[in-house]
């Protein structure tokens, strides 16, 4: 039996999608989810569904922009599963001209790392430097690191 989970999906900037896109839109997140809760201005837009559907809804979206000519008919999205169980929540966000990015995640979306990811930041570099331009390229850039190396 598989399980259901809550499913989010942000469309960013949805002011400047085509005529009909946001009705595409809702269709398509309607197609993969029950009980749906959305934000007309498709800012979050939520729902039930099985686990792993993020994919499905990724995967139906990019079809639709495919179907496009213009650049407007591109635009850049968050979908994700909240956790359930023992496992993490899973983010999907989708950059137009940069591709897909995954990685785990809490019940509001927010980007989780583990030590996997870490131990491969510090395995990938071969300096200080390297290693901190790595961190920052997962976490951002932190006041603590200012600090300590402000006097370098």
């Amino acid at each position: 039996m598989s399980d259901s989970i809550a499913v989010h999906l942000h469309i960013d900037r949805p002011e400047t999608l085509p005529e009909g896109y946001a009705d595409a839109i809702s269709a398509i997140f309607d197609e993969y989810t029950t009980d749906i809760t959305a934000d007309p201005s498709l800012d979050d837009i939520s729902g039930v569904a099985f686990v792993g559907t993020r994919n499905d809804i990724a995967n139906a979206l990019c079809l639709l922009m495919k179907g496009g000519t213009l650049p407007a008919h591109q635009f850049s999205f968050t979908v994700y599963e909240e956790p359930h169980h023992e496992e993490l929540g899973t983010l999907l966000r989708y950059t137009p001209g940069v591709g897909d990015f995954e990685a785990a995640c809490t019940n509001t979306g927010e980007v989780l790392r583990t030590f996997a990811d870490i131990g491969e930041a510090i395995a990938s570099t071969t300096d200080r430097t390297s290693l901190v331009a790595a961190l920052e390229a997962m976490y951002g850039e932190t006041e603590g690191h200012r600090r300590s190396t402000a006097g370098e």
